[in-house]
């Protein structure tokens, strides 16, 4: 079966890594490797990776360049078929989540996401990902598994503070049209203090989101980012409603995605 690489990005979240180190190490599949990128913490982290050191495959504690940069430098070490960013404070949901995961890699999708536990209630993974998931959210980096040649050939931007892993998901998924299955399995325990979830909740998202849509697709999807997602929605749903043929429903929603959907190929 293949060989995954899990890698956590801390910095100065000592107990955090702390619990993302116990939860790692007591996976019970056996082709996997572990590995911790610090960026020169100084509450004590260093001292618990050195205490871990022959627990953990490869680790580094050095200052970087924040959370990507950090991120990159753990793709390029790994050496593993599937990526899973598990970065500090995340947890896996139980000790067999990368066992029971593994025969589904063997399918070798792009992506496979699963579910997630946050605040104690289970989230599954969406059964599709297409324009519209993407226009309010992304596939958490936690709960999924990206094949790692792509991570390789094309790294997160590092340009950006924040949602470089959506529009990571939104190049590969649409632009390229990769694969993408849902997984039944709970991933992790979800740590709602990283900084794009902070940032989500405060509305800042938008800074960065726009000007990567306009790196990838026409005016008309930016146009439409700017409305509310939840009333596009509702709009679409209504007239669909009203048509009886499957076949004519089709055709509606192509077009209608097609209006405000035009992909450009990098």
């Amino acid at each position: 079966m293949p060989k995954i690489s899990v890698i956590t990005v801390n910095y100065n979240n000592r107990e955090g890594l702390r619990a993302t180190l116990q939860s790692t190490l007591a996976q019970t599949y056996s082709d996997y490797e572990y590995i911790v990128i610090d960026g020169g913490s100084t509450d004590g982290s260093k001292t618990l990776l050195e205490d871990q050191a022959t627990r953990v495959d490869h680790w580094v504690s050095e200052p970087d360049g924040g959370i990507y940069p950090a991120m990159n430098k753990g793709i390029a070490i790994a050496s593993g078929e599937y990526l899973l960013f598990m970065n500090s404070g995340d947890t896996f949901y139980d000790a067999e989540v990368l066992e029971q995961v593994a025969p589904a890699l063997e399918r070798h999708r792009d992506f496979y996401t699963g579910g997630v536990c946050l605040d104690g209630k289970i989230r599954k993974a969406p059964t599709s990902v297409g324009p519209l998931f993407f226009f309010n959210q992304s596939l958490p980096h936690q709960s999924t598994f990206i094949r790692a040649e792509l991570l390789k050939a094309r790294p997160y931007r590092e340009d950006v503070p924040i949602v470089a892993d959506w529009e990571q998901q939104l190049y590969e998924l649409l632009v390229r049209d990769g694969t993408y299955e849902c997984l039944e399995t709970v991933i992790c325990n979800y740590d709602t203090t990283g900084i794009s979830s902070v940032c989500l909740a405060e509305g800042k998202l938008d800074n960065y989101v726009l000007p990567m849509l306009r790196d990838h697709f026409s005016e008309r999807m930016i146009a439409a980012h700017r409305f509310n997602v939840h009333d596009v929605r509702f709009k679409l749903r209504t007239l669909l409603e009203h048509v009886d043929s499957l076949r004519e429903r089709i055709r509606l929603l192509r077009y209608s995605l097609k209006l405000f959907f035009t992909a450009i190929h990098k």
